[in-house]
């Protein structure tokens, strides 16, 4: 607790710096800012548009695993969890809005131990990736 502060400031750092390096990425939606609102910046996870890309979030999230950067899915609309779609009988399609999220949202790494190479590891794999999987659809 008493490092809260500390790392809340690489964090930040790390947060600009990812945000600097995907800005203007077409296929990539940033995390929104509030400016009156202070951010945990404990995930970032920003919104792949895989309409625009052309391919599936888990074929991306593959094709940067390839790249050696694991990724992760934290928000799986509610509804598509096993346990409520038996009890409740919901299904895909039910909540399109928290659908177009949860298919399209992913994390990368992000911690006040990345360093700042690790950082622009990150973007650079992932900016390739996008790349790859881009040729010929911008």
């Amino acid at each position: 607790l008493r490092r809260i502060e500390d790392n809340l400031k690489v964090r930040d750092a790390h947060w600009a710096r990812y945000n600097a390096a995907f800005k203007g990425c077409e296929f990539l939606i940033l995390p929104p800012e509030q400016k009156h609102i202070r951010h945990a910046r404990h995930l970032y996870t920003p919104l792949l548009d895989i309409d625009k890309l052309g391919v599936s979030r888990d074929q991306f999230l593959a094709a940067l695993q390839k790249e050696n950067i694991g990724a992760g899915i934290h928000f799986i609309a509610l509804h598509l969890h096993s346990y409520y779609k038996k009890r409740f009988g919901l299904k895909r399609g039910d909540f399109p809005n928290a659908e177009y999220i949860s298919d399209r949202t992913f994390s990368i790494p992000f911690s006040a131990r990345l360093t700042s190479a690790d950082a622009d590891d990150v973007t650079g794999a992932a900016l390739k990736v996008i790349r790859g999987l881009s040729a010929g659809k911008a």
